[in-house]
Formats: C-alpha cells, sequence, structure tokens
C-alpha cells in the first residue's frame, strides 16, 4: 500500500498504509489463491468445585470456584500465522507462520480464568420452596465456525 498525505482543515497528515487500510482507505490490492483449508482444533477443559453451607434452618449459603482453561486454536498442519514484528516508522511488519522461529503458538494462552460462584437459598415458609439469589463470573471462548 501506497503512503499519501490528507489536507485537513489546518495542516496536512501523512497517512501510513495500514492506518489507511484500517480506515477503509484503499487504492489497490491483490488477491492470493490457493486451497484455504484448515484443519483446525483446540484443546479446552474446566475444573468446578462447590460448597454449601447452612445459616440457619431455612437460609443455605451455596458458594463455588470454576477453572476454565480455552486452549490456543491450531492448525493440523501449522498452516497458521500472526505478526511477529510491527515497524510503524517504515510501515512495515512480519508475518510468520507457526512453528517457524519466532513463533511457537499462535497466542499465549490464559491459564488465569478462574470464576468465583455464589447463592444464597431461602425458604421463607419452610416448605422446601426456597427464594434464592445468585451471582457469578464466567468467561467463554469464541467460535472458530466465525473465521
Amino acid at each position: 500500500m501506497r503512503t499519501r498525505c490528507l489536507q485537513s482543515s489546518n495542516s496536512w497528515q501523512r497517512q501510513y498504509g495500514l492506518q489507511d487500510f484500517l480506515a477503509g482507505y484503499v487504492d489497490g490490492g491483490f488477491q492470493y489463491f490457493g486451497d484455504s483449508t484448515r484443519h483446525t482444533y483446540e484443546n479446552n477443559f474446566g475444573f468446578y468445585a462447590q460448597d454449601s453451607f447452612r445459616l440457619t434452618p431455612h437460609v443455605t449459603l451455596n458458594y463455588g470456584l470454576r477453572w476454565d482453561y480455552f486452549g490456543v486454536v491450531q492448525e493440523k498442519n501449522n498452516l497458521l500465522s500472526n505478526i511477529t514484528n510491527l515497524d510503524p516508522v517504515n510501515d512495515t511488519f512480519t508475518l510468520t507462520q507457526v512453528g517457524q522461529p519466532g513463533l511457537n503458538s499462535l497466542y499465549n494462552p490464559d491459564k488465569k480464568d478462574f470464576a468465583p460462584r455464589v447463592s444464597l437459598a431461602w425458604d421463607v415458609a419452610g416448605k422446601e420452596r426456597p427464594w434464592s439469589a445468585q451471582a457469578s463470573a464466567c468467561s467463554t471462548t469464541l467460535s472458530r465456525r466465525t473465521w
């Protein structure tokens, strides 16, 4: 992409290729052809522990902690890539394929997805029909189908 200058009301601004592209100013381009089939997978798992404590004969506190691991998206033949070096001064970047020097995985996994959960159940009439209030935090992952 080319570098160009735009005139604003008070001054001239220099716009860089990547910034132009992200802003929607595209004045050229090209298209790659080939097989775009990707065999992606991801290993996810989670653990949950909970307990309850009866505060009174009619009020019960339930509490727990969940931990989720959302693995890094991988491709069977390492056909994914990511930007490993961005040089805004020269308006260039390096695109590196996963498995090549400088890029062992597409991104670093998040291993800190802890989610507390708590609820309070109140059996108003003592007939085992409690009213309850609950609160929790949760994590999720995006579907790869959107790619």
